[in-house]
């Protein structure tokens, strides 16, 4: 075995190769395959991997593995020989030689055959069988056929063969002059191999018999067909005396062939077999037994013709040992096809029934009473239980024998057959023995009666067929008429009409592998038939296409029934139009616009208004009206594959662009929201503002009228204090007025003490009066930090009668300090303020007045 570090794994490039091995080197570079021979020791370039080819696919195929690359030759010793696929086109480059060599000329597709002692190195791309010769008995034989006609003809002298003869003989090949002629029981039939046939053409199948030959190599151009994988020799039938075999020809024809003899088919013929077996024992027959037969083809036999359609009675008198013939069916009834003679002794008698008259007599013993089936039946009679009582009175074995009887008893008949008899008694017994295989009729086993009998109302009277819906039958009579009905339609058949038959196609795809569906009844509206179409696209792509037709019958119903099977019709034609037109187009189109394409190609082009026209068949007058695309599959995985990747590409493409301009969307519509959030939050700001501003002008309005209203009570105490001081003041010097000068003292004391206290409440006012200021000029300050609006609130609280009354109730301030209203107002709002002069302005009046 070759050693070899792996060179994809780069730790080593050389490569060693003994005798008989060799390996194929594929150039990354150039593509090209060689083939490296041993024995031999090769530096692997870095362009060069290791492949092989596989067989099933024709690919070659990289490998990493030193024992997976390296291959032995082929090698075939003495009785075996090698199938070479794609030989070399000249013998000087036949096979590689040791060390590196290119591919020569090759003839791909053919094949040759190679005898051994032979092995060899293959060039890439070939591929070798290895089998072993074919070794005969003489009850063994083989199938060849010829693949290549003129290879066979000019290599058919070249077959590696061993004649059958009485004395030992070496392998020769034959053609060759050395050869010597030898002798043998089958050398006319080995003659007829040593050239080639009259009749040689390619696909013909040849036997080689092990009776002729019991050793065969064929030559170039001819190979042998396996009856199973690797098993290519068959068995021939060896027959001992009174068997024999059955053999069916392709054309229908059969063969029966009895022993003692070795039976070889011919090419075109297999052996009949039943449980496994294919020889069959005769049947041997007593002068009491019989056979029934018919004669299915005229033949001739002791000089006369015996045509078509007799029935025979053969009886061990005439033949002792039967052998059943091609011309010969034998008829059974039930699981009888051998017929016995009945002992008859005397004074004993049978009822035989003529089928020929209809007459019942008995049939008198002493005998042994063979009835001949062909007009003779043996039947019994039931006798009626009270007969039974007067004929056999006491007897219970009669009246269970005769209730037996009527049992079996057929609607209006008096007699029951003996076979029909017995064959109630054989039920709970085993199965019969075994039959006989040749032809055989079937035919049932009791009389039938004329068509008089009513087994139900309901098929009183002429047969009627009532159509489902949307199904019609077509009513054929033997003088030629023919009539359509359909639903809802009912068909009283005439006692010559029947229903005409049609055979549909089944399965999917439709083929004539599948068994044909038996019917009456055609689907005239909403048919639906489904196939599989196999094409090719305009770049060599297959692809199966999956359809399901819809399908009306219309026109003249007469030709509904023209073709018996129209879904054959359907599928054939338009299987041929889908070929046509995906021929037309690339796979990648076709497989994006499968349905389109397909649609327009069987309807027609879909018009501007209305339907499409659809498929119309004039055999028929059937219509394709829609055609579904239920699947469309790509043949080639590869292929395959690649487009369902782009497609996949193009989806997710096709959904990130989606989910960007959902994104996309989604911001633009955020923005919005913000952008009217924003809006509405400024409308609200602005009217939460305007709300501010009111309630603001509405608390100062009421701090102005609290502060108003406590200088309005402090000036009231003030001048309250004074009118009172004033007042007792006043007494006071009134009563030192009335005391006269005596008082003027004391009153200048009094008066001294009461001005002591007057400055000391002037002193107290004037503290109350800053006090008042104070919180006004903080008050005015808070005002005038409002700018104008405090101005607009005080216009629009600043009426007169508001300035009289802070008027009136600052002037007995004013009077006690003697300084005027606006001086208080200066001292109270801040001189030359805005208020002191807007009340200034507004009291102007009042204050000339006060």
């Amino acid at each position: 075995m070759g050693q070899f570090d792996n060179p994809q794994q780069g730790s080593s490039r050389e490569l060693v190769l003994a005798h008989n091995e060799q390996v194929f080197l594929q150039d990354d570079s150039k593509g090209l395959v060689a083939t490296l021979v041993g024995a031999h020791n090769k530096q692997l370039a870095p362009t060069e991997r290791l492949v092989v080819l596989n067989e099933k696919t024709g690919r070659f195929e990289r490998v990493s593995d030193i024992s997976s690359a390296v291959k032995i030759f082929p090698f075939a010793g003495e009785g075996w020989y090698i199938v070479l696929q794609n030989p070399a086109h000249d013998d000087n480059t036949a096979h590689p030689t040791t060390g590196s060599s290119y591919l020569p000329q090759i003839d791909w597709g053919r094949k040759i055959n190679i005898p051994g002692p032979a092995t060899f190195a293959l060039w890439p791309g070939q591929i070798a069988k290895v089998l072993e010769g074919h070794h005969l008995r003489s009850n063994q034989y083989l199938i060849v056929r010829v693949y290549n006609e003129d290879q066979a003809r000019a290599n058919w002298g070249k077959s590696v063969i061993r004649r059958v003869e009485t004395k030992p003989a070496e392998t020769k090949q034959v053609g060759d002059p050395a050869a010597p002629k030898e002798g043998g029981e089958s050398e006319e039939s080995v003659a007829t191999m040593l050239s080639a046939p009259p009749d040689l053409a390619m696909g013909r199948l040849y036997i080689v018999k092990g009776t002729d030959v019991s050793f065969y190599i064929p030559p170039t151009g001819v190979e042998v067909v396996p009856e199973s994988e690797n098993v290519y020799i068959r068995d021939a039938v060896t027959l001992e005396t009174l068997y024999y075999a059955i053999l069916l020809a392709e054309s229908g024809d059969k063969r029966y062939e009895r022993g003692e003899q070795v039976v070889f088919p011919t090419a075109t013929e297999t052996f009949i077999e039943v449980d496994g077996q294919r020889k069959f024992r005769a049947i041997e027959l007593n002068p009491d037994m019989g056979i029934h037969i018919k004669v299915i083809k005229s033949y001739e036999e002791g000089g006369k013709t015996i045509a078509a359609g007799t029935e025979l009675f053969i009886t061990g008198k005439e033949t002792t040992i039967y052998f059943p013939r091609p011309e010969h069916a034998i008829i059974r009834y039930g699981d009888k096809e051998r017929y016995y003679g009945v002992a008859l002794p005397a004074g004993d008698s049978r009822y035989v029934l003529d089928k020929t008259t209809g007459k019942v007599k008995p049939e008198l013993g002493p005998q042994i009473f063979l009835p001949d089936p062909r007009t003779q039946v043996i039947v019994k009679r039931p006798i009626s239980a009270k007969n039974v009582d007067l004929w056999f009175p006491g007897s219970d074995g009669a009246q269970e024998f005769n209730a037996k009887l009527r049992e079996l008893t057929e609607v209006g008949r008096d007699m029951v057959e003996e076979e029909t008899f017995r064959a109630a008694l054989r039920s709970t017994r085993g199965a019969t023995s075994k039959s006989l295989v040749a032809d055989q009729m079937q035919r049932g086993t009791t009389y039938t009666p004329p068509r008089t009998i009513t087994i139900d109302n309901k098929f009183e009277g002429a047969v009627q067929i009532s159509p489902w819906s949307g199904y019609a039958v077509q009513v054929n009579s033997k003088t030629g008429g023919r009539r359509v009905v359909q639903s809802p339609e009912t068909a009283i058949l005439e006692f010559d009409e029947t229903l005409e038959v049609l055979e549909l196609s089944t399965g999917t795809p439709k083929t004539d592998k599948e068994p044909l569906l038996r019917t009456v009844y055609l689907n005239v509206r909403n048919n639906k038939v489904s196939d599989k179409v196999d094409a090719e696209t305009q770049d060599l792509v297959p692809v199966q296409l999956t359809l399901s037709y819809r399908v009306n019958f219309e026109g003249d119903p007469h030709k509904w029934f023209s073709v018996s099977n129209y879904i054959k019709l359907l599928t054939e034609h338009l299987r041929s139009v889908i070929r046509g037109v995906v021929k037309q187009y690339s796979i990648q189109k076709f497989y994006d616009e499968a349905t389109p394409i397909l649609r327009d190609a069987i309807l027609g082009p879909h018009p501007e208004a209305g339907d499409r026209p659809g498929k119309t068949f004039r055999e028929n007058g059937m219509r394709v009206y829609d055609v579904e695309v239920l699947d469309v599959v790509i043949d080639d995985r590869e292929i395959a594959t690649v487009i369902e990747q782009a497609r996949r590409k193009v989806v997710e493409t096709t959904i990130r662009l989606g989910q960007q301009e959902r994104e996309l969307e989604f911001t633009r519509r955020l923005e919005v929201i913000k952008q009217e959030t924003a809006v509405v939050q400024a409308e609200t700001a602005l009217k939460q503002a305007d709300l501010a501003s009111e309630t603001a002008l509405q608390s100062i309005s009421l701090e102005l009228y609290r502060v108003t209203e406590n200088l309005k009570l402090g000036l009231e105490k003030i001048g309250s204090e004074a009118a009172q001081q004033n007042q007792r003041a006043q007494l006071e010097l009134n009563g030192a007025r009335a005391d006269g000068q005596v008082a003027d003292e004391r009153l200048k004391a009094e008066k001294a003490r009461a001005n002591q206290r007057l400055e000391i409440d002037t002193r107290e006012q004037a503290l109350s009066v800053e006090l008042i200021n104070v919180e006004a000029a903080a008050f005015v300050s808070r005002i005038q930090a409002l700018g104008p609006s405090f101005a607009a609130a005080l216009q629009k609280f600043g009426d007169h009668r508001f300035a009289a009354d802070l008027a009136e109730a600052l002037a007995p301030l004013a009077i006690a300090e003697q300084n005027g209203l606006s001086h208080v107002m200066d001292r109270l709002f801040g001189e030359n303020s805005a208020v002191s002069k807007m009340l200034a302005t507004a009291l102007s009046p009042d204050v000339d007045q006060k």
